[in-house]
């Protein structure tokens, strides 16, 4: 419940949004989603970070493109930042889950 994102009172859950982000073309399956507090709006914002391959800049726009159009489609969502980067970049545990706290840490500090 603590990685539940909260936009415009609307309970989101990261794993829903990862799974649609994940279906995507191209995406190797790793993606993690989380909120980002945003004081100015009172809400969060919603933030997806995805793994791809090493793609173009015009594939990278349609890629970000589909995502937004997949969660608005199927969650009625909008996503505030969507982030590319590479295959390997979003820190896992041992296991291999998506650390999604620690990602959240790492795009505020602009090291993901």
């Amino acid at each position: 419940s603590k990685e539940m994102i909260i936009k415009a009172g609307r309970n989101i859950y990261p794993y829903d949004v990862e799974r649609i982000a994940s279906e995507i073309t191209d995406m190797p399956g790793a993606a993690a989603a989380f909120a980002k507090p945003n004081p100015a709006t009172g809400t969060d914002d919603l933030v997806v970070c995805a793994e791809v391959r090493k793609i173009d800049d015009a594939r990278e726009q349609q890629l970000i493109n589909e995502i937004r159009g997949e969660l608005l489609s199927a969650l009625g969502v909008k996503a505030d930042a969507i982030q590319l980067c590479p295959v390997g970049t979003l820190p896992r545990t041992t296991s291999g889950k998506i650390r999604r706290t620690e990602c959240a840490q790492r795009f505020a500090e602009g090291n993901l």
